[in-house]
């Protein structure tokens, strides 16, 4: 009898196709989503996804971070819930982590929130600080010469800050509007794809005009500062 290859290894011929299982369908449904053009460019779109769930926390330990949020986000703008909102995010996150790492996060947390006790700066817990005071101690422990307290405060600042600055009022603060940007392109796109040329100003990054316009005025301000300074050491 005659044998074919397939996704599941060598099949007799004659057999029918295995049924395909209800993930695979909604997989292929999800696939086939994504891949229709539908000219919305929503940041969240209803795509199908499930996000994770949080990973397990306790009251006081959540209680803890929030105290390390507040410490390690900048004043403004000032993002209503904004402790939580970046809370269950990371939360979200850390299943997707090697349990290890996942329970060593939850260690730096309470590490942390007990700073304040174990180097002697005040009796409370970080979270009981002043947002300025807190990050000033933070700031003092990633400095530190001791290699695990400075890795510490840097884990911890990397998880915070990564979905602080994914948030949309922190893009409306700095004028960042990612959506005129990619109607452009997408309209550049059709525009190369019809046989039109591209012109100066659909350039971007190093191959903008004005880009590099700025690069070469910057060195030669440099040029010219560093002229100074020598004449200045001769003299």
């Amino acid at each position: 009898m005659a044998r074919v290859l397939t996704p599941d290894g060598p099949e007799l011929s004659w057999r029918r196709a295995r049924t395909p299982r209800p993930v695979d369908q909604e997989g292929e449904r999800l696939a086939a989503e994504m891949a229709r053009p539908t000219g919305a460019l929503q940041r969240h779109p209803d795509d199908g996804w499930v996000f994770a769930d949080p990973y397990p926390l306790s009251v006081d330990l959540v209680s803890a971070f929030h105290g390390l949020i507040r410490a390690l986000i900048p004043p403004a703008p000032v993002v209503p819930d904004v402790e939580v909102r970046i809370e269950q995010q990371v939360r979200r996150m850390m299943p997707y982590m090697q349990p290890l790492i996942a329970f060593g996060f939850t260690v730096v947390l309470r590490t942390l929130d007990l700073a304040p006790l174990w180097r002697g700066r005040a009796l409370k817990r970080l979270r009981d600080m002043a947002p300025a005071d807190a990050s000033a101690l933070l700031e003092e422990l990633e400095k530190s010469r001791v290699g695990p307290i400075s890795d510490m405060v840097v884990a911890v600042r990397a998880a915070v800050l990564a979905p602080y600055y994914d948030l949309d009022e922190l893009a409306a603060h700095v004028g960042y509007r990612a959506e005129p940007f990619m109607r452009d392109r997408v309209a550049l796109r059709r525009r190369l794809v019809a046989g039109g040329e591209a012109r100066p100003e659909d350039h971007i990054g190093p191959y903008s005009d004005r880009v590099r316009a700025l690069v070469r005025d910057a060195a030669e301000g440099d040029d010219e500062g560093g002229g100074d300074v020598s004449t200045e050491d001769e003299r």
